[in-house]
């Protein structure tokens, strides 16, 4: 009976560790964040990581998958490129309708040089981008 007990209280711990969950984290925020219409790019000119000059905004006809991140980052963005990988994988022929890209935001130290070291350990679909430190500053 004792045992009995215990399980109900086990399973009610459970339960209730859910309910918390679900009413913290809201489910938009849980599984990312999708965009219903598609959002125009601003036109920044960039490096990317074969050198080539190119544009935020030039049209390919291809969805973005766009990830900020920088080549030093310890955690977040290995973990986060191999899980575009991942899902450029599971899309099948249909990844090549997408086009992920990898921004970098300490353009001082991410030349396209370090980019394409940096990304030949992933998917080679990601395509690696970077700039100068005035991008996005007012002038």
């Amino acid at each position: 009976m004792k045992w009995l007990t215990a399980v109900l209280l086990a399973i009610a711990a459970v339960l209730a560790g859910l309910l918390v969950y679900r009413s913290v984290v809201p489910p938009a925020l849980s599984g990312g964040t999708a965009i219903d219409t598609p959002v125009a790019l601003p036109d920044l000119k960039l490096v990317n990581d074969q050198g080539k000059d190119t544009t935020l905004a030039a049209s390919d006809g291809r969805m973005r998958l766009i990830f900020y991140g920088f080549v030093h980052c310890p955690d977040v963005c290995p973990t986060t490129l191999q899980q575009i990988g991942d899902v450029l994988q599971a899309l099948g022929p249909k990844g090549q309708d997408v086009r992920a890209l990898f921004i970098a935001v300490d353009p001082e130290r991410d030349t396209p040089a370090a980019l394409k070291t940096y990304l030949a350990s992933f998917d080679p679909r990601i395509v690696g981008l970077t700039g100068t430190p005035q991008i996005g500053k007012s002038t």
